[in-house]
């Protein structure tokens, strides 16, 4: 499974509600759950400041005015409550009232957590609900009928204790046996058997929460970790009220125990989430379902040089670059609505103006009635990838020397030469060239000194003809040129002339005068031959009788035109 369907997973099988927020309140995420639980799609919310339709706004004042007293300190409603409670490493956790699209209302669960950035700035908050209509349902079931306490406990998955102060005498329900793992009949019913149960780093916490309540006189809520006998942990969230007689003594404790791990797995997946988006290389960009963006991560800004302010509401099509072909776009939208899923290459262009090219992967997230509700892209730059495959690209077509086309590319070109001159019914000339006496040079000077030499003599080639017109180097000292589109054998003759003086002219290698002159052998197509083996055989030849005749001269295969020297003996290359 990739980083982006993970991603997608962990928000949409969530067992809680998960709403995330910038630090203002304006909401970033609000995933699947929360969408069944209020009633509200994630459409009509994300983008929004957290409203107050979903709060009732006097528990709001209320939760505030609390919250002040606790700290000492005055805190306006808003989450400036939480800031505060964050910052002094006070937990968010309580319950609360939230109310539905349809006006119903119903208490939850709600842990809001702050998220930092790198510089320990907070960035957002993550807030997990859970819908405790049938806990508290339970617990006042609880109160009315012992007899329907262990099965209401049961569905709630909540125990409840009581421990009598006076006898410290402890009791706990069947399901907080059922969540602490312990067999009821081998269970010391103390506070002290209590504390032991639980993890190791956490029993003082907890020691010092219940403490804390005694003097205090006021009831208090704590999630901490149990040690499991086989060694794997456990996070439970407790609640506890105690009791006290006219005199004011502490006369008896009691409590629930919720099994909270699934919702802290969910907290640490998310945080994991969260963790993934800010520090992937891959850049990361998430859209509504109208393809307006909602989120990029630091790896998007690092490769495109926008930030999130930038683009947040805007469509992804502000990075095209008008390099990529309409018809990628099309397949890439059709992929999406047949498979929800498409990957491929596109040319996007950065905020410096920069051209880059990309190695994108989309996705399509969909909600319960499988509409799409987001788009999560994810891509790579291939800047690098792409020159490496142009140079090996450039490599297996070029000769490494002089950067002319090799012999491969060579009859490639050939080929698709003489099939459009066949159809345009003109004609074509193969030119095979020979430095003379070059062997002589590379003997006496060295092959760095005929290397550089050979450059040269490439150089003055590719500058003799037409851009459209085919250079190669066959090897050692011998060049072909194929000149395309020709009106007849003279305009050929007077290309062979002008190479002839160019490659004729001095050599300045380093601090030598070099002097190598060219021999030059011409067929035509189709006087000549017909196909690329034919004119080549027939241009070589004809070079070859150009070095009879005392070499840098030109020659053309053509029976009238040579008829005076057919039989002259033709001398060795070089």
């Amino acid at each position: 499974m990739d980083i982006v369907t993970l991603q997608g997973a962990i928000l949409d099988n969530a067992a809680y509600a998960i709403i995330a927020t910038e630090p203002d309140g304006v909401i970033t995420v609000f995933n699947r759950a929360a969408e069944r639980m209020l009633g509200y799609r994630a459409s009509e919310l994300v983008g929004l400041c957290t409203p107050a339709i979903l709060h009732d706004p006097d528990e709001v004042v209320v939760r505030a005015e609390v919250f002040s007293r606790e700290l000492g300190i005055h805190l306006d409603p808003g989450f400036e409550v939480f800031v505060a409670r964050t910052r002094l490493g006070l937990p968010n956790e309580f319950q609360w009232t939230y109310i539905r699209k349809d006006g119903s209302r119903f208490p939850v669960l709600l842990s809001v957590t702050a998220i930092y950035d790198q510089s320990g700035v907070i960035a957002g908050f993550l807030g997990i609900a859970m819908d405790v209509s049938e806990r508290n349902a339970a617990e006042a079931a609880v109160r009315e009928s012992a007899e329907r306490l262990s099965e209401a406990q049961r569905i709630a998955q909540i125990g409840s204790w009581d421990l009598d102060l006076v006898s410290n005498n402890l009791i706990w329900s069947d399901e907080i046996f059922r969540i602490f793992e312990i067999d009821p009949n081998r269970f010391g019913a103390s506070y002290e058997a209590f504390l032991n149960a639980i993890h190791p780093d956490d029993r003082e916490k907890v020691n010092q929460a219940y403490t804390r309540s005694l003097s205090t006189r006021e009831p208090y809520e704590i999630a901490h970790r149990l040690l499991m006998p086989d060694g794997h942990i456990k996070w439970v969230n407790e609640r506890c009220e105690t009791f006290y007689d006219e005199a004011g003594r502490a006369l008896r404790s009691s409590g629930t125990v919720q099994d909270i791990t699934v919702r802290r797995q969910a907290e640490e997946d998310l945080r994991l989430y969260a963790s993934v988006f800010e520090h992937s290389g891959e850049a990361i960009l998430i859209s509504d379902s109208t393809n307006r963006i909602l989120a990029v991560n630091p790896a998007f800004t690092l490769m495109t040089g926008y930030g999130i302010e930038e683009m947040r509401g805007k469509n992804p099509r502000l990075l095209a670059s008008g390099h990529t072909p309409p018809q990628t776009y099309q397949k890439l939208w059709a992929r999406l609505k047949q498979e929800g899923y498409w990957q491929g290459e596109i040319w996007d262009r950065r905020k410096d103006g920069r051209v880059c090219p990309k190695w994108m992967g989309v996705s399509a997230v969909r909600g319960c009635d499988q509409t799409v509700t987001h788009y999560i892209a994810s891509f790579t730059d291939i800047t690098e990838r792409k020159a490496a495959e142009a140079h090996i690209t450039h490599l297996a077509h070029h000769d490494v020397l002089t950067g002319l086309f090799n012999r491969f590319s060579l009859q490639n070109r050939l080929e698709q030469a003489l099939s459009m001159v066949r159809r345009e019914q003109r004609m074509l000339a193969v030119m095979f060239i020979d430095m003379d006496h070059f062997k002589i040079i590379n003997d006496t000077l060295g092959h760095a000194v005929g290397d550089e030499l050979l450059i040269e003599v490439g150089k003055r080639l590719r500058n003799s003809v037409r851009e459209s017109d085919i250079v190669a180097r066959l090897g050692g000292d011998e060049f072909v040129v194929v000149l395309t589109e020709m009106e007849d054998a003279t305009t050929a003759g007077r290309v062979a002339d002008k190479i002839l003086r160019a490659l004729g002219q001095d050599y300045n290698i380093g601090s030598n005068v070099l002097q190598s002159t060219p021999s030059i052998g011409l067929a035509f197509f189709p006087l000549d031959g017909e196909d690329c083996r034919t004119l080549m055989k027939h241009a070589d030849a004809a070079m070859y009788h150009a070095k009879s005749l005392g070499r840098n001269n030109v020659q053309f295969f053509s029976a009238e035109m040579n008829r005076d020297t057919v039989d002259l003996p033709v001398p060795p290359a070089g």
